[in-house]
């Protein structure tokens, strides 16, 4: 009994680690050397101009100082 207690805390450890680790950003992509990866060109939004679209077929948010548009 005592037994399957330890193990079942242990894999409650072990699945609670899966879910605290922090993922990584560039899963299975390789690191280029050239800066122009990082090329594209980003424009800066107000909370006014995203909040005019705010319709069903236009709608923006900001999630975390980025504008997605949904």
């Amino acid at each position: 009994m005592e037994i399957i207690v330890i193990i079942s805390l242990v894999m409650l450890l072990v699945l609670g680690a899966l879910f605290v680790m922090p993922k990584s950003r560039n899963k299975g992509k390789a690191k280029e050397a050239n800066s122009n990866t990082n090329a594209t060109t980003s424009r800066s939004y107000t909370k006014e101009e995203v909040s005019a679209h705010n319709t069903r077929t236009d709608c923006w948010v900001i999630i975390k100082d980025k504008v997605y548009e949904l």
